[in-house]
């Protein structure tokens, strides 16, 4: 099979791992970071998302490019309070196209998204999408980028009530969760400015989801 232009290749870099004491903590909590992502997106991942070199750099690749931004923030998630940068990047792959190892895989996309990772280490952002269209890759990158610059911003407490409201679906459960009140829950989420996130995040994923990539083109 020759290079497949609609592979979207996915890369990230752990900012100041260099400067983390517990090098093997790291490790372990990327590797569980990568793994929650390729189990909860495992039907729009093509190569699954594994470290590409040590505890700094990662990377996979996706079928299409509804679930970008959703890969990302699981990964985000994980590595929580651990910061890193993604580039996302709609191109060719014309080596070993159909691995679903991405450490065997290489060509233009990849060497464009290592030098947007590059460009954004330069920068003050950590995230971007260059997926071809226009229309769509500047919003996203940066509704993306302000809404992990949010999430970043959470203390540990705030990302495990986040993280539980998302997968509870109610402040209640949550609540039963944790041992503590609703009113409780409803203020660290509040103080998240988490419904705010929450939004912006589904108008990004659903302006993602539409267009030219999803019909084809």
């Amino acid at each position: 099979m020759e290079g497949d232009e609609r592979t979207y290749v996915v890369l990230g870099d752990v900012v100041g791992s260099r400067d983390v004491p517990e090098r093997d903590r790291l490790r372990r909590e990327l590797r569980a970071a990568l793994a929650g992502a390729n189990d909860e997106y495992g039907a729009d991942v093509g190569a699954p998302f594994t470290p590409l070199k040590g505890v700094d750099e990662f990377g996979g690749t996706l079928t299409g490019r509804g679930t970008i931004y959703g890969v990302v923030r699981a990964v985000q998630e994980g590595l929580h309070p651990t910061v890193a940068r993604y580039a996302v990047v709609r191109g060719e792959v014309d080596v070993n196209p159909d691995s679903t190892d991405v450490r065997t895989m290489d060509g233009p996309a990849f060497h464009r998204a290592d030098e947007l990772l590059a460009d954004l280490a330069s920068g003050d952002g950590n995230f971007v999408v260059e997926t071809g269209d226009p229309s769509v890759d500047d919003l996203a990158t940066a509704a993306g980028d302000l809404a992990l610059a949010v999430r970043e911003g959470w203390t540990e407490r705030q990302m495990e009530v986040a993280r539980a409201y998302r997968v509870q679906g109610t402040q209640v459960r949550v609540a039963e969760e944790f041992g503590v009140s609703k009113q409780a829950i409803s203020k660290t989420l509040r103080a998240a400015q988490y419904d705010r996130v929450r939004r912006a995040e589904e108008r990004l994923n659903r302006a993602l989801a539409s267009g030219a990539d999803e019909r084809g083109q």
